[in-house]
């Protein structure tokens, strides 16, 4: 006999981040991110870098122009909610 264990996925096991665009017209896009939580202070540092590097693929990718400064930043679950209604 086998036993099946679920997972309930809560905001505790992830980790989000506010990305905002500012561009050149002095206007600003905000979107947010969720990746899996890690879990040491070193994967939270490779966590963010690999969140703005494929921010900045995804830019080169669509050709997207006139920016001229890239935030990433760590925020907490509510922030993201509020954000969403």
């Amino acid at each position: 006999m086998t036993s099946v264990h679920t997972t309930v996925m809560t905001s505790n096991a992830f980790s989000f981040y506010r990305v905002e665009l500012d561009r050149a017209d002095g206007s600003t896009a905000v979107e947010y991110r969720k990746r899996r939580k890690a879990t040491t202070a070193k994967g939270m540092e490779r966590q963010h870098n690999n969140v703005v590097t494929s921010v900045i693929e995804e830019l080169r990718y669509y050709r997207v122009e006139g920016w001229k400064r890239l935030t990433v930043t760590r925020v907490p679950a509510s922030e993201v909610a509020q954000a969403t209604h």
